[in-house]
């Protein structure tokens, strides 16, 4: 039985382990996603920029 409970608790614990690394990486992959739409954003602008000047030469 002491077992059964000991090996109960460390699933329980590795259980809780798992979530909080889960909640770690869906926070770390927001940011991420955060980061990649400025940087979109900032390409576009780039971009226009780019085009404005090339179409200011001709």
């Amino acid at each position: 039985a002491n077992d059964s409970r000991r090996e109960l608790y460390e699933k329980e614990r590795e259980n809780q382990e798992l979530k909080q690394e889960i909640m770690f990486l869906k926070k770390s992959a927001s940011e991420a996603n955060d980061q990649c739409l400025l940087l979109f954003n900032e390409v576009q602008k780039a971009w226009k920029v780019s085009f404005t000047l090339q179409a200011d030469l001709k």
